[in-house]
């Protein structure tokens, strides 16, 4: 085939292999940018990958906070030879009381303080010719609310009868008494307990502890102590967290624990851990057990296994304990101590951070239906393709076929 350019007085030639060549290059450009526009199939290995590892998130909001999110505050007494008047050989020693406190505060002693612990209950034994019942006594000689506790205000608002409507809670340390933050009429409004200290100055101690309404057994770990003399602050804030279950993603757990009853808590689940250790290491129920369904521990075997627990690497004891569902969790800011004019008088006061809730609720980064958009929209539900994918092929075929037939117009007239 020749070409002639009268303008340029030039002369091409065009073989029809050389054609056919640029034909095919056109098929291959077009081709080409068929596989580059082409959604990739490979992300959808990707995504199912992503759907399989269970991916989930936390979504924050703030509600307006209410009465039954405000929480309760349990105070202890521990300490002091008041509790030992009705064993005058013990109440006048005081290295003995030292030693018991300690063991009540779950400190770890030596030998020389369970040697302690072994001549206390022998003296205890020799005058009431009965074992010594670390429970039973923490039951008969409690501190009494209104022993200690002289007044509770709500904002300006004196709470009358405060330790009547008060009550008992059994924690680590004994019996102690909770008090609601109740008929407020701001969740703005100060909260404070007035506390008095006798004159046993190095042995009496108080401990609060701020927590929600289904629990104030760990004071020991979790409670803070109150200066004496001192007006111990603090100001809370108030958080929920919502966990998925473990069938949804999640790992939390709803049902209640075993050898304990009622709503789980990670809490309860962490104190029975603990008391599966002293029956292992001991065996021995220590007094702080819900269920006393054995032996209860001397005090010296409770120093004992304490030490144990301790020395544990990690702290490990070979449980797990999941987290709640829900739960209520409660953030102070440091504590601040105002000194008092009166030395053997101490207050706490506490104020909400915020009047909102801040819910922290865990959900699916990935649905199933988005799953399926997502494979949808890169594989095609139907013979591996999407809409996109037809209509490329459909660009592609209609190139190819337009070509071709060109071609072979231009050849024919030619």
């Amino acid at each position: 085939m020749e070409e002639e350019d009268d303008e340029l007085g030039s002369t091409s030639t065009y073989s029809d292999d050389d054609t056919q060549r640029i034909v095919l290059h056109v098929y291959d450009d077009e081709s080409r940018e068929f596989a580059s526009l082409t959604t990739y199939h490979g992300m959808s290995a990707l995504m199912l990958l992503f759907y399989h590892s269970h991916p989930t998130f936390f979504k924050t909001t703030n509600i307006l906070l209410n009465d039954e999110h405000l929480p309760l505050v349990t105070v202890c007494k521990i300490g002091g030879a008041g509790r030992w008047k009705s064993y005058p050989e013990i109440e006048t020693r005081k290295d003995l009381l030292t030693v018991f406190d300690s063991v009540l505060l779950g400190a770890s002693l030596d030998s020389t303080e369970i040697r302690e612990l072994h001549l206390l209950e022998e003296i205890y034994l020799n005058s009431t010719k009965t074992k010594f019942k670390m429970r039973k006594f923490l039951l008969e000689n409690r501190s009494e609310c209104d022993e200690f506790v002289t007044s509770v205000h709500i904002g300006d608002r004196l709470m009358s009868n405060h330790c009547k409507r008060a009550h008992w809670s059994f924690t680590d340390l004994g019996y102690c008494s909770t008090f609601t933050w109740e008929n407020s009429s701001s969740t703005s409004h100060t909260l404070r307990i007035d506390v008095v200290s006798g004159t046993d100055v190095d042995l009496e101690v108080v401990v609060f502890r701020i927590h929600p309404s289904n629990l104030a057994k760990a004071i020991s770990s979790e409670g803070i102590y109150v200066a004496r003399g001192k007006t111990t602050k603090l100001a809370i804030r108030a958080k929920k967290r919502i966990h998925l279950k473990a069938n949804e993603w999640g790992d939390c757990m709803v049902e209640s624990f075993p050898n304990v009853g009622g709503r789980y808590d990670r809490e309860n689940c962490e104190i029975q851990c603990s008391v599966e250790h002293y029956k292992q290491q001991c065996g021995c129920i220590p007094f702080f057990a819900e269920k006393q369904d054995g032996r209860e521990c001397t005090l010296a075997e409770m120093a004992t296994c304490r030490r144990k627990e301790l020395l544990l690497p990690g702290g490990k004891r070979g449980c797990l304990c999941p987290v709640e569902c829900e739960k209520i969790d409660y953030t102070y800011s440091p504590v601040v101590y105002i000194k008092k004019h009166h030395r053997n008088r101490s207050s706490i006061e506490i104020q909400m951070l915020s009047r909102h809730l801040e819910v922290n609720e865990q959900l699916k980064r990935i649905k199933a239906v988005d799953l399926l958009s997502y494979v949808a929209g890169s594989m095609g539900l139907f013979l591996g393709m999407s809409c996109v994918t037809l209509l490329e092929i459909f660009v592609y075929l209609f190139k190819s076929v337009w070509g071709v037939f060109n071609d072979q117009v231009n050849y024919y007239y030619s």
